[in-house]
């Protein structure tokens, strides 16, 4: 039988130690930050985001509209996230999230950033594959205004060919 010396297996250990810890943050990172309360949640949409542009908004006029592209929106295809900002000056940090509403898919979340035109942020996004030919999804668009976080939700869904 072969025993390796201890100092030969330090490595192999702090690799699998590595690997652990790194999948614990991505299990439990998410449900951590999500189990925080939003301070304000917009009505969710009415719009398909399959067929253009969203707009969803608060009462006070506060306001985002959300566009994806290529349409139809379809898993495992790159997205293009537009987002244009009304009565929002200072956002703080701004993320896409993607959840699924017929399956657990897991919470995708996609940073978004300034974009090309003032109050317009950005991003590239991409759905996760399902098992169904047909799933509904939420979009969330998720802003950090201050010490307040505004979610502006939107509902659309997918279908594969």
């Amino acid at each position: 039988m072969d025993v390796k010396p201890a100092n030969q297996l330090l490595p192999t250990l702090g690799l699998f130690v590595a690997i652990a810890a790194a999948f614990a943050v991505s299990l439990w990172g998410d449900r951590l930050t999500d189990s925080e309360p939003a301070a304000v949640v917009a009505p969710l949409s009415s719009c398909d985001l399959n067929q253009g542009p969203c707009r969803s908004a608060l009462a006070d006029g506060r306001a985002v509209t959300l566009a994806l592209a290529p349409t139809p929106l379809l898993p495992m295809q790159p997205l293009q996230a537009r987002v244009t900002l009304e009565g929002l000056d200072t956002v703080n940090r701004a993320t896409l999230r993607f959840t699924g509403l017929d399956m657990d898919m897991g919470i995708n979340r996609f940073p978004l950033t300034a974009g090309a035109l003032p109050h317009q942020l950005s991003g590239e996004a991409m759905l996760p594959i399902c098992s169904r030919s047909t799933m509904l999804w939420e979009a969330v668009v998720e802003l950090a205004v201050g010490d307040a976080r505004i979610q502006f939700p939107f509902r659309f869904a997918t279908r594969r060919p």
